[in-house]
């Protein structure tokens, strides 16, 4: 897996968490 997909797939995993922290 190339560089930028991990760092793009670490960015999504940070949103998702803050989101559902939010949400809850």
């Amino acid at each position: 897996m190339p560089l930028g997909g991990t760092f793009l797939m670490n960015l999504i995993n940070k949103m998702l968490a803050t989101f559902r922290e939010q949400r809850w």
